[in-house]
């Protein structure tokens, strides 16, 4: 077919944001030129990833959440990478294949999703049950 490799990018994470700033940078230039043509897909369950860079300037006060966080709607878009806004919930490496959550309520099972390349980027998720740390910690 015309999509001769599937890059699936898992996660909104520090790695994928520069993958997906890079891409778009060269599209921009008119230089980007994949193997073959290659169809990038990021799966991510937030769209919004947080920025550790901008971390001393909000405990500081220069900047609120919302400053530090990368939307990746619109980076996904300058990348020409297509956003599916979900959580992957398995990788089957034989069939090369991601699979997702499912959608809300509506009860539909969403395709899993095939690569060539898969990297994974999720990030941790901290341990916000330990007393007091949802009221005076911030993660990135």
């Amino acid at each position: 077919g015309f999509w001769e490799k599937d890059l699936v990018l898992v996660g909104g994470g520090h790695a994928h944001v520069g993958v997906l700033k890079m891409i778009a940078m060269q599209r921009r230039r008119g230089v980007w030129k994949p193997d073959r043509y290659t169809r990038v897909t990021l799966i991510a369950k937030e769209t919004l990833t947080p920025y550790s860079g901008m971390l001393p300037g909000y405990v500081a006060g220069h900047y609120t959440s919302e400053e530090c966080h990368i939307d990746l709607v619109p980076l996904a878009r300058l990348a020409g990478a297509t956003l599916v806004h979900a959580a992957a919930v398995k990788v089957d490496p034989k069939a090369k294949t991601v699979h997702i959550a499912r959608r809300g309520d509506l009860g539909e099972s969403c395709p899993a999703v095939g690569y060539d390349v898969l990297s994974i980027n999720v990030g941790i998720t901290p341990d916000s049950s330990v007393p007091g740390a949802a009221e005076n910690t911030t993660s990135v």
